[in-house]
This record gives C-alpha cells, structure tokens and sequence, in this order.
C-alpha cells in the first residue's frame, strides 16, 4: 500500500484553505489519482477461495467518489465535506461507517444489537470484493467488516481471512499509530 499523508499534516489544506500552496494542491491531486488507480487495480484483482462480498454503505462509498473525482453532490456531502477554497475541493469521506446499518433493540431488560430490516442493495450498501475492502480500510478505517457469500447484508456472516489484520491495525490505533496511510 502506497503511504498516504494525512491531509491534516498540511499547513493550509485542511486549517487554513485560504492560503493553501500550489505543492498542497498537486499533492492532493496525486492522492486523488491514487486512490482511484490503486482502487481499480483491486477491484479487477480475484478473490481469494472464499469468494466473499464485503459489504460497505452506499452513501460513504459515493462520498469516496465524489473525493477522489472532486465533484460535490448535495445529496451525500455535508458542508464539512467541502472545502472553503474550490482548489482543494471534496475531502475524503471519513471513516468507513458501516455502523448505520445496526440498530439498538431492547428485549426485555437486555439490548441487543441487530441488522436494521429493509436494507437494499445499491440504494443502502454495495459489495465490493476482499482486496478493494483491504486498501479501504488500510486508508481510512473503520467498519465494521461484513463478509457474506452473496451480495445480501442478511445472508449467513462469514468469518473472513482480514478480520486478524484489522484487529492489529485496531491495536496500532490504540497505540497511538495513525490508520490514513
């Protein structure tokens, strides 16, 4: 994986937008240029024995899109999302949140936690294959990983071959290591 500088790390991109630099931008840019070339790379690449989909939110996967091809979309990009200075543009989409698809529900004097009913492909999650979900969440974190043998949220989970590298890279957040590569 190719090491992303967190945009944080620049002087004006993302705290002072006005007085960004020429370099920031053509940095940015190449991050862009990146993300997509190092993305499409992996979608092409087979899966593994296990041929599983990775399900991922719809709304954060188009928010990656609008970043990487720096085209706003009022319905999926808050104002947060937007750069004050047009040059900078989108910014990345945050962390995967695939949290949204839960729910809290009481039975009784216990809470659980389920799949929110109704979910649908497309308008709601996508399936992207084992390698595309690995440099996902090497660059950006987050999750939870959902790994099912067709492309249906409430299919069977299935126990995946990432799962024990995403608790290492859980443990380097806990150690202070940053998850942006």
């Amino acid at each position: 994986c190719e090491n992303f500088r967190p945009l944080e790390t620049y002087s004006n991109l993302i705290h002072n937008p006005a007085t960004v630099t020429s370099t920031e931008i053509e940095e940015l840019r190449k991050r862009r240029n990146l993300e997509k070339k190092l993305i499409c790379e992996r979608d092409q690449l087979k899966s593994g024995s296990e041929n599983l989909w990775y399900i991922i939110d719809a709304a954060w996967l188009k928010r990656w899109k609008m970043f990487v091809f720096n085209k706003p979309s009022s319905r999926y990009c808050s104002s947060d999302q937007i750069s004050p200075n047009r040059e900078v543009g989108v910014l990345p989409p945050g962390r995967i949140s695939n949290d949204r698809f839960f729910e809290r529900v009481e039975n009784g004097e216990n809470e659980t936690v389920e799949l929110k009913k109704n979910l649908e492909t497309q308008t709601d999650y996508r399936g992207v294959n084992e390698h595309v979900w690995e440099l996902y969440h090497k660059i950006y974190n987050g999750g939870p990983l959902m790994a099912r043998k067709s492309l249906n949220i409430y299919d069977e989970r299935q126990q995946s071959p990432l799962e024990e590298s995403m608790k290492k890279t859980a443990q380097g957040i806990e150690e202070g290591l940053d998850p942006i590569m």
